[in-house]
């Protein structure tokens, strides 16, 4: 249980009955449970607007900046996806994706920072954790709202930073505000400040908001959005917009396909049904579907259509032009320094030929294979220099628009390094 210092503050309600901060406490947490219980049933839509902070002046200035949030826009980007519950931990996928990763947002969400949570994360650890201590903050309080603050110690934390030299568990603390007539949370803040400096991040900071949501004809109590500020050793600060929507019941779907083929089994017209195409395979692709930066999202799904026969003699398959290669746009961002393009990066999973279907794990190659580059503002590195940046369109533009006018190759890695592998989920 958590600790929590009693603090008997009286709260009047309309129809006279008297409650205590400690009353008004255990109403609330009873039911955040109620709560927390129900939301593994449903899924929602997260859109995250992100903006990162960059002024190469400062040099490896590290934690001791101060006002960091003076420093020049370097890029923003907006990603939607769609979280669920499974098992205490929170999933996700791409929006509209036909599944969901275990192996965490990071996994899915490749460059820029990331975080998770803020669905159930956080209320699970604060409020149903021992040895988090939770007090009364009597002078932000009033007859209508009270303001807890709370201490989550290392040995009780569930915060873990990602890096590039791995995983930190690190305390944190903050304040959440409760509804003296409706026993609802209204808000709750979170910030990390205590980090190991081997992390590369000095602070971050969350604010969630909370709504009411009918869902399947129940009234259920959600986050309505939240916004991350994080402070980067390496002098980029990161403000993250997010809000959830289209909050829906989660229903797992079971697909069964009736195969009836008399021909002895092994036979090579049977239909095919998710085999992974092996690496190095190469697909001229033209996109079906239109990107560009006044509608697209990252994460958004993408149709493509092969160009050309993909003639795999090794191993038997031959798959004819005009197939559709289906996937997500895994990147969209747009960039202000050194100077103005857009990096947009399409990933593919999933090959469609007739009755059979194949796995993909294919992203753009550099060049075509006769030296030419993609065409006019295309390439597979950025003039910045970013690694990240391979396997990418870079656009030098304040505008761009990819139709089905447009055509490159991809060349397929293993798929058993799809980002559906296996992780914790944390």
């Amino acid at each position: 249980m958590p600790r929590f210092l009693c603090l008997f503050w009286l709260c009047t309600l309309c129809d006279g009955e008297e409650f205590t901060a400690q009353d008004v406490f255990n109403r609330a947490r009873e039911n955040v449970a109620r709560q927390l219980s129900a939301v593994s049933n449903y899924t929602c839509v997260l859109t995250v607007h992100r903006s990162l902070y960059f002024d190469p002046r400062r040099g490896n200035a590290g934690c001791a900046v101060a006002d960091r949030m003076t420093d020049k826009l370097f890029m923003q980007d907006r990603l939607r996806l769609d979280v669920a519950v499974s098992e205490g931990n929170e999933i996700f996928s791409w929006h509209g994706g036909s599944k969901f990763s275990s192996a965490g947002v990071s996994e899915l969400v490749k460059s820029g920072p990331i975080s998770s949570g803020s669905f159930v994360g956080y209320l699970r650890n604060i409020l149903f954790t021992p040895g988090v201590a939770i007090h009364l903050n009597k002078d932000k309080s009033d007859e209508k709202t009270y303001v807890f603050e709370y201490s989550v110690p290392v040995k009780s934390s569930a915060y873990e930073i990602h890096g590039r030299k791995g995983g930190f568990l690190v305390p944190y603390h903050g304040s959440f505000a409760v509804h003296t007539g409706t026993f609802e949370l209204q808000s709750l803040l979170v910030n990390a400040s205590d980090i190991p400096k081997r992390a590369e991040v000095c602070a971050a900071d969350t604010k969630i908001e909370y709504q009411n949501v009918d869902i399947a004809g129940k009234s259920l109590l959600i986050p309505k959005s939240f916004a991350l500020h994080v402070l980067d050793a390496n002098t980029i600060d990161t403000v993250s917009n997010s809000e959830y929507t289209g909050c829906r019941e989660f229903r797992g779907e079971s697909i069964v396909r009736f195969d009836f083929d008399d021909s002895p089994q092994g036979q090579s017209g049977a239909p095919v049904h998710d085999q992974p195409l092996p690496a190095g395979a190469r697909l001229h692709v033209r996109l079906l579907t239109p990107v560009d930066d006044h509608h697209s999202f990252t994460g958004d799904p993408v149709e493509g259509v092969l160009l050309e026969p993909l003639v795999l003699k090794n191993r038997r398959i031959a798959i004819p032009k005009g197939a559709i290669v289906s996937g997500v746009l895994s990147r969209m961002e747009f960039r202000y320094q050194p100077i103005h393009e857009y990096i947009v990066a399409i990933h593919w999973d999933r090959l469609t030929s007739g009755p059979n279907t194949y796995l993909l794990n294919a992203n753009a190659v550099r060049q075509y294979p006769n030296g030419r580059r993609f065409g006019p503002g295309y390439s597979g590195r950025s003039e910045t220099g970013d690694d990240s940046a391979e396997g990418t369109f870079i656009l030098p533009s304040n505008h761009f628009r990819m139709d089905q006018s447009f055509t490159a190759y991809f060349e397929n890695s293993d798929a058993s390094k799809e980002a559906t592998a296996k992780g914790n989920g944390r």
